[in-house]
Parts: structure tokens; C-alpha cells; sequence
């Protein structure tokens, strides 16, 4: 998955989000997409903050948004073990 696409999902959680006045998620995700910087402790914080929101309740995150973060910790999980640097984000590779 290409990096556009990862901000392409993030940007759609983030405005539905907006929209619906989810303050859980958004609390939990901005700090780290803001502040990305494109390098590897943008990324690892990035990843942080998508494990994060598999921790939220049904209350927080609906099921389409569910499946979106759980596309997003693979993508940014294959960029890691792609570049053989998987260990970094604290999982195995493969």
C-alpha cells in the first residue's frame, strides 16, 4: 500500500470522525498525524497511535472504521518489514 493511500485512510477516519464528534479517536491519532515527519520516529509514533485505537470501544469506532485501522497497521507493518526494520515496531517480521 502506497504511503498516499495510508493518509488517504487516515484522512477519511479523521473527518468522519470530525463529523460525528468521536473525541476518543481523534484524541488518540492527531498528535502523531500532525506531527508526522516522514521519518522512521514519525512512522513508529504513527503506528503507535493506530495500535492505539484497536483499544477503543464499540462506542468509539464503528466496524467499517475497525477494519480501516486494522488495513492501516498492516500497511504501515509491510513499509517496516519491507525495509527489513519490523523488529522497530516492537513485532516479528513476516
Amino acid at each position: 500500500m502506497s504511503e498516499s493511500r495510508i493518509f488517504e485512510l487516515l484522512s477519511d477516519l479523521i473527518d468522519g470522525w470530525c463529523a460525528r464528534r468521536a473525541l476518543h479517536p481523534l484524541h488518540t491519532v492527531l498528535g502523531a498525524y500532525l506531527g508526522f515527519n516522514g521519518l522512521t520516529d514519525g512512522w513508529i509514533q504513527l503506528w503507535q497511535a493506530v495500535n492505539d485505537l484497536r483499544g477503543l470501544g464499540d462506542r468509539d469506532l464503528t466496524e467499517t472504521e475497525r477494519e480501516k485501522v486494522s488495513e492501516l497497521r498492516a500497511a504501515i507493518h509491510q513499509r517496516f518489514n519491507a525495509a527489513g526494520r519490523a523488529a522497530e515496531l516492537g513485532e516479528p517480521a513476516g
